[in-house]
């Protein structure tokens, strides 16, 4: 299957299980992370495929959906397990990243630990690369930053703090949901600011930043705090919860729409 978003093309079954030209038959195979990274396979005329990292493997983690939370159109018969990606923990090496399909957040596991796996080919660009290098974001010079390989226009800034031209000055304001997602902004000629969904929040993450953090590009984001920062996504089928960010590790977070949490708001974009 050829994700036509991020050019990845993806096996439609877990390892262990077998695609009989309609869906996949039999249960998956479970392995630990060093097993998992050293699989090979030849299969559908390819021999080059791989295990995913971790931003690979959220852009098939379906969030509007949950057990399995993945199209299960693309991908049947998924179970709703924790899955390998080939990503370490930045500084512990003793832990690698992996996605839960349960409800598809990201985890992390411990290498002995036994997880499903599903491969994938063809070469990642930088939209997917671990890392978020301050040359992939173009200053725009107003307190704003547009990252390029999304297309994303970002405020420099969280809420509360203002731009002074080369820094964020000032303390981060923190949020309920119902508030988060009521606030307006007109800032650098556009009003037209919102808060990001959980997958355009992810997007910010620098997988190679290890706890405390800030897990951000801080030449990009100066002062950001390693704190839990609002997406506008909902958790499917229980509206009381909704998904976040923390910037001390990466992780995504179910917050208690009540919970107060910082923001920082984006627009325009795919």
């Amino acid at each position: 299957m050829t994700d036509t978003t991020t050019g990845l093309i993806w096996k439609r079954c877990a390892e262990g299980q077998t695609w009989n030209g309609t869906t996949c038959n039999g249960s998956p195979t479970y392995y630990t992370y060093d097993q998992a990274t050293a699989l090979t396979s030849n299969f559908a005329g390819h021999s080059d495929w791989r295990l995913p990292n971790i931003r690979e493997l959220t852009t098939i983690s379906d969030l509007t959906t949950r057990s399995p939370a993945i199209d299960a159109a693309a991908f049947p018969n998924t179970p709703s397990s924790t899955f390998w990606s080939s990503s370490l923990i930045a500084g512990d090496s003793y832990y690698a990243w992996g996605v839960t399909f349960a409800n598809g957040n990201d985890d992390w596991l411990n290498r002995y630990t036994s997880a499903a796996v599903r491969l994938l080919r063809a070469e990642t660009v930088n939209l997917l690369f671990a890392a978020r290098p301050t040359a992939d974001y173009v200053d725009n010079g107003d307190g704003t930053v547009t990252h390029t390989p999304t297309h994303l226009m970002w405020k420099r800034c969280a809420e509360g703090q203002d731009w002074t031209g080369s820094a964020c000055s000032g303390s981060v304001n923190t949020y309920t949901d119902d508030q988060a997602t009521a606030i307006t902004s007109s800032f650098a000629g556009h009003n037209d600011w919102r808060v990001p969904t959980e997958q355009e929040l992810r997007s910010l993450v620098d997988y190679t930043i290890a706890d405390p953090g800030p897990t951000i590009n801080t030449t990009i984001f100066p002062n950001t705090p390693s704190s839990i920062f609002w997406s506008s996504s909902l958790i499917a089928g229980d509206s009381y919860y909704a998904w976040g960010v923390t910037f001390a590790n990466g992780n995504d977070d179910w917050l208690n729409r009540y919970t107060s949490a910082a923001v920082r708001l984006l627009r325009a974009g795919q």
